[in-house]
């Protein structure tokens, strides 16, 4: 859905800061005071191209803001090589985020996932609870927010260059084997979340995940993010094991940008 200009509650803010993450991830700060909570997303809106979901990179008592921007499209391309003083279309916050139960918490999250897991890791670690963070992605290169003060990070890369020579799901098993954790929270390529759950399940470990669906309102109205007879955009974009294991779809099949049904 193109938007020549932002929709109505959409808030202009200026960028104040872009922090290059990886070789194709940036994250863009801004000061935009909210209620905002962890888990949630905006929708950004980009001038006279596009309105796209974000997850909530960074969440600050003083209002200050971030998104985390993978280059995989015109309008994440566009947002990528934006500049600090320019500006972009804020509307939100939306959705439910995480609960933050659990005293031991293992968080598992790979690829662009790890920008709405990064502030559950950091706001866990904040109220003193045990956190660890277990990080996959392809390369050494592709890591994404791989240092954390405070925070125990493990990681894992496909090609053995950091880490973890496999999965981030084989490293978290392993991790689950070590120690005992009464939560596992996961964000990331949902093949890897839907193995999580099972994996959660069969141990008996509370689980949550945050799920992408494509978005084109944020407010529940266009049915586009459906799934299970849920809204992601209302229903989520967190929710916990005792949906999911309801829904014979999730890791399994999604619908496209032209509604057609795609196997994952």
């Amino acid at each position: 859905m193109k938007h020549s200009e932002g929709l109505k509650g959409t808030d202009i803010v200026e960028i104040e800061k872009v922090q290059r993450e990886t070789h194709d991830t940036v994250s863009l700060y801004f000061t935009h005071h909210d209620d905002a909570k962890t888990g949630q997303f905006y929708m950004v809106w980009i001038p006279g191209l596009d309105e796209v979901p974000m997850s909530i990179s960074a969440i600050e008592e003083d209002g200050r803001r971030s998104v985390t921007v993978k280059d995989v499209g015109e309008a994440t391309h566009a947002l990528c090589t934006m500049k600090a003083g320019e500006q972009i279309g804020i509307r939100g916050p939306f959705g439910k985020g995480y609960t933050l139960v659990g005293k031991r918490v293992l968080l598992v999250g790979g690829g662009s996932g790890m920008a709405s897991l990064i502030v559950a890791a950091r706001e866990y670690a904040r109220v003193g609870k045990d956190v660890t963070l277990c990080i996959g992605a392809r390369t050494k290169e592709d890591l994404l927010f791989g240092e954390q003060a405070g925070i125990k990070v493990e990681v894992s890369t496909d090609d053995g260059s950091a880490g973890f020579h496999g999965f981030v799901t084989d490293l978290a098993e392993r991790l689950l084997n070590e120690d005992d954790y009464d939560m596992i929270v996961t964000c990331g390529p949902e093949i890897m979340m839907k193995k999580m759950l099972d994996i959660a399940s069969a141990r008996e470990i509370k689980y949550e995940a945050s799920l992408e669906r494509l978005m084109k309102c944020g407010i529940g109205v266009c049915d586009a993010c459906a799934i299970g007879g849920y809204r992601v955009c209302k229903g989520g974009p967190v929710f916990p094991d005792t949906i999911l294991l309801k829904i014979d779809e999730f890791g399994e099949r999604r619908r496209d940008a032209a509604g057609r049904v795609v196997k994952l």
